[in-house]
């Protein structure tokens, strides 16, 4: 199946992002915004280039996921942890895909920034 190599022209993320496939046969994909948040993008046709953004209103906001963003599935719903860089807080995120809206977002997993890495 092709999916295609651009879903939106800007604001992409580093991380492990594969499309999800919803148990109702649709595919999602989940991006870094622009405006410091974090989206949801959907499409019925893995190789159409219209992919709508979903709940953008309910998005999570205040973040800045530039750093690592990953995102796994279970057919309902999408999980997703990123480490926001402002602040190095890991946050986790939950799309449900089967009301494409935004079901938990911004919970504190960890604080980070006492961290330093290994020598």
């Amino acid at each position: 199946m092709a999916l295609p190599d651009s879903i939106k022209a800007s604001g992409s993320v580093g991380g492990h992002n594969p499309p999800h496939k919803s148990s109702g046969g649709n595919y999602y994909a989940i991006t870094g915004g622009v405006s410091n948040n974090v989206e949801a993008w959907k499409t019925s046709s893995p190789g159409s280039v219209a992919w709508t953004e979903q709940d953008a209103a309910g998005s999570p906001g205040n973040v800045t996921p530039d750093k690592c963003l990953a995102s796994v599935s279970d057919g309902t719903f999408i999980h997703i942890v990123h480490i926001d860089s402002a602040d190095f807080i890991l946050t986790y995120q939950r799309f449900d895909m089967s009301t494409d809206s935004w079901d938990e977002i911004n919970s504190q997993v960890a604080d980070l920034s006492g961290m330093t890495a290994p020598a």
